[in-house]
């Protein structure tokens, strides 16, 4: 039954979203972050959602001045190398393990810079300039919450960085989300 109650904590919090937008991307965070996997399951059926290998899903909960969404990772899934720039964002381990391998920028490519995880339960945000990758490196799947503060966002701001071939991508205008696995949006820079 605590399930159920807390499924209907969600719904409650997309109501109030529906009817008001919050103050500020803080309390739009606070909002959703006491919630847990059982609460996105119950609403979304994640458990009923196979995933493959090297697979990554993403489940819309809410857009608009800010976005939240749920990603389901199969094992060995991973991101490319991209950068986002003036973005802020959030991230809460839902269910198994993330990893995010930093890279910093020198004169001609990117040099590694090292690796954070998280766990089940623990979070992390990211402010201002960066380049990572984010990976599931756990031995099942993972899911994350990714909160966005998109006030100052715009996706043409993304690059993405093709490390194999050493050349960067900067996404197009028009995209309407990250396209990893959809070229026809990204542009070589």
């Amino acid at each position: 039954m605590k399930s159920a109650e807390k499924s209907v904590r969600l719904a409650e919090i997309l109501g109030q979203l529906a009817d008001r937008a919050p103050q500020d991307f803080e309390e739009f965070c606070n909002m959703f972050l006491n919630l847990s996997y059982a609460d996105f399951d119950d609403c979304y059926g994640l458990s009923d959602i196979s995933i493959k290998t090297e697979e990554c899903l993403a489940v819309p909960v809410f857009r608009g001045p800010y976005i939240a969404e749920v990603l389901l990772w199969g094992p060995d899934a991973y991101t490319p190398v991209f950068d986002f720039r003036k973005f802020k964002f959030r991230i809460m381990v839902l269910q198994g393990a993330i990893t995010k391998v930093r890279y910093r920028k020198n004169e001609t490519y990117l040099d590694y810079d090292g690796v954070d995880s998280w766990f089940c339960g623990q979070r992390f945000q990211v402010n201002g300039n960066f380049v990572q990758s984010l990976l599931n490196n756990f031995y099942g799947r993972s899911v994350t919450l990714h909160l966005y503060d998109t006030s100052e966002f715009n996706l043409s701001d993304i690059r993405v960085f093709d490390t194999l071939q050493r050349k960067v991508f900067q996404l197009s205008g028009g995209s309407f989300s990250c396209p990893w696995y959809q070229p026809d949006a990204l542009t070589a820079t």
